[in-house]
């Protein structure tokens, strides 16, 4: 099963990483879904380009607290803003904001099964995966959504089947996700290059609103 930090688990149990000064500095955030898009839609009609990732992306800067850039034509500005809080919670080990952006009847039971010791163990389990990578000072400064496609996580399905059989469950996307983060050492600095891997996560569309899973 794809989950939010399946990467960082694994290499951060298989290697000690140096978290000492790495090479980052301002580049280009969108390179990516640049690289993406490319070159295949010279004779696509507006129709054919609107179904591929990073032709529309967008930047959502106010009342977020981590600026993100994602596409509109596959992710709505609540999704935006849900990933941002998602993120910033994690960046700061915040067990009230990761409950706010979580499914409430189904929270618990997502915590219980990865951490035994509850939601506050569990955020600062997430938080410190990322610090193996970016090191125990870092901060989130941009995001980019590099792609967003429709798949369910059976695993999710199944808690959400028996907390809340009564769910409407309008939408599930897999998200794929690169953070940059400075560091006191270094700016500007791309997880994806780090890690060598994106982190991935889904977002749920439930009762009419977004809610994480990861």
């Amino acid at each position: 099963m794809k989950n939010f930090f399946r990467r960082a688990a694994v290499l951060a149990a298989a290697a000690v990483m140096s978290v000492s000064v790495c090479s980052c500095g301002k580049d280009d955030h969108s390179h990516s879904h640049a690289q993406m898009v490319g070159d295949g839609g010279g004779n696509a009609d507006k129709d054919e380009l609107s179904k591929i990732y990073g032709v529309n992306m967008t930047k959502l800067k106010k009342d977020v607290p981590i600026e993100i850039e994602y596409d509109r034509n596959f992710l709505s500005e609540d999704e935006g803003r849900l990933l941002s809080n998602y993120l910033s919670a994690v960046c700061n080990a915040d067990a009230e904001l990761y409950k706010s952006v979580s499914y409430e009847p189904a929270v618990n039971d997502i915590v219980a099964v990865k951490e035994s010791g509850g939601i506050d163990v569990y955020i600062k389990g997430l938080h410190d995966s990322i610090g193996h990578y970016a090191g125990k000072e870092y901060d989130f400064s941009f995001i980019v959504i590099t792609d967003s496609k429709e798949e369910d996580s059976p695993h999710f399905d199944a808690i959400l089947k028996d907390t809340a059989p009564d769910a409407v469950i309008t939408s599930k996307k897999l998200v794929t996700v690169d953070a940059y983060y400075d560091t006191p050492e270094a700016k500007e600095c791309s997880l994806y290059s780090k890690m060598g891997d994106y982190i991935y996560f889904y977002v749920y569309t439930i009762d009419g609103k977004p809610y994480m899973y990861g």
